[in-house]
């Protein structure tokens, strides 16, 4: 059996982190975000390479909670740099492993920039046009 980076716990719950699933979802919404820039990039002949991009946590949620968020490449190349707050407080701390307090009418956010390698292979033909 796959676990696929659950602990033990969470293999016998059938239950994820909240941790985990933020990163997940944070993941699947770089890749798109970079996805995206990249065909709006090409289709007006821009350089693809470099997009900045911000995060923002607690718009929704009724009460303040803390929240470990960490950026992580997972494309070979792509790097993530330049990571900063917007919007936190005192008590939050920016860094590889980021710890916010948002909700409540509170709302944090990690800014950073993201860059990965250029193609160097013409486009492929995807059929006729």
């Amino acid at each position: 059996m796959i676990n696929a980076g659950l602990t033990e716990k969470e293999m016998m719950t059938g239950r994820k982190s909240k941790r985990m699933t933020v990163s997940w979802i944070i993941s699947g919404c770089i890749a798109c975000i970079c996805l995206s820039q990249l065909a709006v990039a090409n289709d007006h002949g821009g350089a693809p390479g470099k997009l900045k991009i911000k995060i923002a946590f607690g718009h929704k949620a009724p009460q303040r909670h803390s929240r470990t968020v960490i950026l992580k490449g997972a494309s070979p190349g792509l790097e993530i740099t330049g990571l900063a707050g917007a919007g936190t407080e005192q008590n939050d701390v920016i860094g590889a492993e980021s710890l916010l307090h948002a909700g409540g009418g509170d709302v944090d956010a990690l800014v950073a920039d993201i860059s990965w390698p250029v193609p160097t292979a013409p486009p492929e033909e995807t059929g006729p046009a």
